[in-house]
């Protein structure tokens, strides 16, 4: 029984057979790796072309390109989109 574990194993490592149990696997680097390109349906195509659509948040005083986070905080804040800066300056003069 050792044997024949011993020898599927030799074959799985001279083959670079993958088992899935690699502990430093990471799915990022596998999937932007792997040269087979995905094929391209109406429901895989759509959620690409709203990603490549969005526009970047901008601040709504100075025009600056905010975060997704930053938007989101000055939001529950002031009430608009501020970058860092901005959000100073206002907390400053309030």
């Amino acid at each position: 029984m050792a044997e024949t574990a011993a020898i599927k194993y030799a074959y799985m490592l001279s083959l670079a057979i993958s088992t899935g149990d690699d502990p430093e696997a990471d799915i990022q680097t596998d999937l932007s790796t792997t040269k087979q390109k995905p094929k391209a349906t109406a429901q895989s195509s759509a959620p690409m072309q709203s990603v490549r659509k969005k526009q970047p948040l901008k601040c709504a005083d100075c025009g600056a390109t905010i975060s997704d986070k930053v938007s989101s905080y000055s939001q529950k804040q002031f009430g608009r989109p501020l970058c860092i800066r901005c959000q100073h300056q206002v907390s400053h003069i309030a």
